[in-house]
């Protein structure tokens, strides 16, 4: 099995997306003691996309180092990761829907509006959640099969 790359490459893409996780918690709060008109629509912004663009650069570093996946899209991405089993399948549904919402904000299909933003802040950040957790679990059993095959 190969590896995943140098140590420090795993723990920066994972710290990067806790980093814009945080933030976003952070956010999170702030913006439930706000009304729509008075919270602070483009930093959210900003930060709920870097958080789902680590999000995405994780998953393809993960499907590039365990199975050659060159996609870059991110539903593609999102698709792939669940039909590898590097997160299960409802989560793979989300995060498509997540990358349909990173590109919406990105590329400006149909401009999001405060309260859309804080629906999706206040209320789908379990998905990131989710993601961490079955990310690290993902980590840990394929760190374990790659020792067991080193020592076969």
């Amino acid at each position: 099995m190969p590896l995943l790359g140098k140590p420090h490459h795993k723990g920066f893409a994972m710290g990067k997306m806790l980093f814009h996780y945080q933030v976003i918690r952070g956010i999170q709060i702030y913006l439930a003691q706000q009304t729509s008109r008075d919270c602070d629509y483009e930093e959210a912004e900003s930060y709920l996309r870097r958080a789902l663009e680590a999000v995405f650069d994780i998953g393809r570093h993960i499907l590039s180092k365990t199975s050659g996946f060159k996609e870059i899209k991110y539903r593609a991405i999102a698709r792939e990761l669940g039909r590898r089993d590097v997160v299960s399948g409802p989560l793979s549904e989300s995060l498509v829907k997540m990358a349909g919402y990173r590109n919406r904000m990105e590329h400006s299909y149909r401009e999001g509006s405060p309260p859309e933003l804080y629906g999706v802040v206040s209320e789908d950040l379990g998905d990131i959640e989710r993601f961490i957790q079955e990310i690290n679990r993902f980590l840990r059993h394929y760190s374990e099969a790659a020792d067991s095959g080193a020592q076969n």
